[in-house]
């Protein structure tokens, strides 16, 4: 289930990348795809995540959350240009 869901962050991530052309969400995405396999590794080994991978898990929340407002912002001023 968790795998699954970082699979669709990684598409997601990957897919502003190309929308917005922005290196950012392309860095993004190369965060999300390491954690996937890091939490996979976890899974198949039948280890438990540790604080060190979820700290990384939630630098990648603050990132895209800090990416995705920086966007919306730009985007709500575009028309005052």
């Amino acid at each position: 289930m968790i795998v699954t869901y970082f699979q669709n962050l990684v598409t997601y991530f990957a897919r502003r990348a190309d929308e917005t052309c922005e290196r950012e969400w392309s860095v993004i995405t190369g965060i999300a795809e390491r954690l996937l396999f890091d939490v996979s590794e976890c899974i198949q080994c039948e280890r438990p995540m540790t604080r060190e991978l979820l700290s990384r898990i939630k630098g990648l929340n603050r990132l895209a959350r800090e990416a995705t407002l920086k966007v919306c912002l730009f985007e709500s001023l575009m028309p005052l240009v």
